[in-house]
């Protein structure tokens, strides 16, 4: 069962107890070897990670899309990898086409996603994935979905997604704070930091900059959005679903109230049919409406986004392969 983030991880003025901070200590000792740990695999195809420092959403998902159209339109052939969180199967190659023989259930939100985009694989053992990649598919580049912290596969570049609102929340280690591995140690080992919401109101460029090359992302919505003219309830599973509402309403829809469940959360027909006694107007994002059953899509719309960053962004990230070779 995944759980809701914890409200007081974002709140600087409340401090975790004692039990959480030994807890917290506690984790980051382990964390700390597992990440120091040799890489066991070192892929013949580049690996570009793409993670965060936080638990919780910061916008990894959207950045794996955008950089694989960017290295498509660059002339490479990428594929994504993903554990499939939240999914059942294992190192499975899929595409658009094969995507439609597995249910969210079977595939995680996150894969499908990546999988109607283009060829993504799915492996609990990153490892496992890379070697799929290398052997059974024809791409020259590998997008890595999250898995910073893990240390078995070699990362040929790191990329930390932050979200501008919220920054580090308070600088906590889990579980008394959103932090998988203190914040230095973890820019120290990237290569790049792309910051992600409305603003950077934590002022990270300001903070970080000297450290580490940073890029901000803009949140478009599509043309294929739908109406603004109505009055809508949304819902959303995700790490932080206020991030969801504070899209809608900068981009002039009118939200009467934002549902909120568990990351990932997997939807019951029964949870739908309360919402939709609510209110007939309905709208969710897209990685949760993946996440239903197949017989509710007609009846839920998704906005429909895209990150934009600058030109310079992918082809820093294009140099800094051709460098590392």
């Amino acid at each position: 069962m995944t759980l809701k983030t914890p409200e007081f991880w974002y709140d600087t003025e409340k401090k975790p107890n004692f039990i959480l901070k030994l807890s917290a200590a506690l984790y980051q000792v382990v964390s700390n070897r597992r990440i120091k740990k040799q890489p066991l695999y070192k892929s013949p195809l580049p690996v570009i990670c793409i993670g965060n420092l936080t638990a919780g959403g910061t916008g990894k998902t959207p950045l794996v899309r955008y950089l694989r159209h960017s290295l498509t339109q660059n002339g490479y052939t990428p594929v994504v990898l993903t554990r499939g969180y939240g999914g059942r199967l294992d190192n499975i190659v899929l595409n658009a086409d094969s995507l439609n023989r597995y249910s969210a259930k079977e595939t995680g939100d996150e894969a499908r996603l990546h999988a109607n985009d283009g060829l993504t694989i799915i492996a609990k053992d990153r490892v496992k994935g890379a070697l799929i990649a290398a052997s059974e598919t024809d791409a020259d580049i590998i997008i890595m979905d999250d898995g910073f912290q893990n240390p078995y596969l070699h990362k040929d570049l790191s990329i930390i997604v932050v979200d501008g609102e919220i920054g580090f929340g308070n600088e906590f280690i889990i579980p008394a704070g959103p932090l998988r591995e203190p914040v230095m140690e973890g820019l120290r080992r990237a290569d790049t930091m792309v910051i992600t919401g409305q603003a950077d109101q934590k002022k990270i460029e300001n903070t970080y900059g000297y450290l580490i090359s940073c890029f901000k992302s803009k949140t478009i919505v599509r043309d294929s959005a739908p109406s603004k003219s109505k009055t809508y309830i949304a819902f959303a599973g995700l790490g932080r679903p206020e991030k969801f509402s504070e899209t809608l309403k900068s981009n002039g829809y009118n939200i009467q109230e934002l549902i909120t469940f568990p990351d990932h959360h997997l939807y019951t027909s029964k949870e739908l049919e309360n919402l939709l006694n609510k209110s007939t107007e309905l709208i969710t994002t897209e990685k949760d409406w993946v996440r239903l059953p197949a017989e509710w899509r007609d009846k839920i719309i998704y906005l429909p986004i895209h990150y934009e960053l600058n030109d310079e962004f992918t082809a820093s990230i294009i140099q800094s392969l051709k460098d590392k070779k």
